[in-house]
């Protein structure tokens, strides 16, 4: 049997956009540290000074993070 991947949400607050339109960088007080984050096409530049919510998905390499609306 292979382990479900369950990824674990967080909130977070958006402090800026990072060199690459595609991130921006995330303050979450559980992980202690600024964070870059994949941000949909949709929402860039759009999110900066806001309470998000973003999940984390670890695999071999590392950890990785990404925006994930509000209900799911």
């Amino acid at each position: 049997m292979i382990e479900e991947i369950i990824p674990k949400h967080y909130l977070g607050d958006v402090l800026g956009e990072c060199p690459n339109p595609r991130y921006n960088y995330v303050f979450n007080k559980e992980i202690g540290k600024k964070i870059p984050m994949l941000v949909p096409r949709k929402w860039q530049g759009k999110l900066v000074g806001k309470i998000i919510t973003f999940e984390a998905i670890s695999d071999d390499t590392g950890t990785s993070y990404r925006y994930v609306r509000k209900g799911q």
